[in-house]
């Protein structure tokens, strides 16, 4: 499960459950300022090929941190739920932020919060 605060400068993502053992992660934290964009999730964005810590069962679930061997290091935490939010970042520890809303929270109500 997954809840977002907002406040005037930084996005603060919060992890509960079951998804945080799977993340192995509680909380990840960014300055709203470094959003480039917020998007719904599209099928062909896909996580870089190097599981740095989490859980992977494709078609199931992706959570915990990604990256490549350049600079690339992405958040996911999705159980393809349909209901799933892309945050691309620059200068901040990830490049992008992939998580599910829970069903009663439109993506695109947060696109419009997280708008810059």
């Amino acid at each position: 499960m997954i809840g977002i605060i907002l406040d005037n400068e930084r996005v603060i993502i919060s992890i509960t459950g079951w998804d945080r053992v799977f993340c192995l992660k509680g909380r990840v934290s960014f300055a709203k300022s470094n959003i480039i964009r917020a998007y719904a999730h599209e099928k062909s964005i896909t996580p870089p090929w190097l599981k740095n810590l989490g859980t992977a069962i494709p078609g199931v679930i992706i959570a915990g941190t990604y990256q490549n061997l350049k600079e690339r290091k992405e958040f996911w935490c999705t159980h393809f739920n349909g209901n799933t939010i892309v945050i691309d970042l620059e200068g901040e520890k990830y490049n992008r932020v992939v998580l599910d809303l829970p069903q009663d929270e439109p993506v695109d109500h947060w696109i419009e919060k997280l708008a810059v």
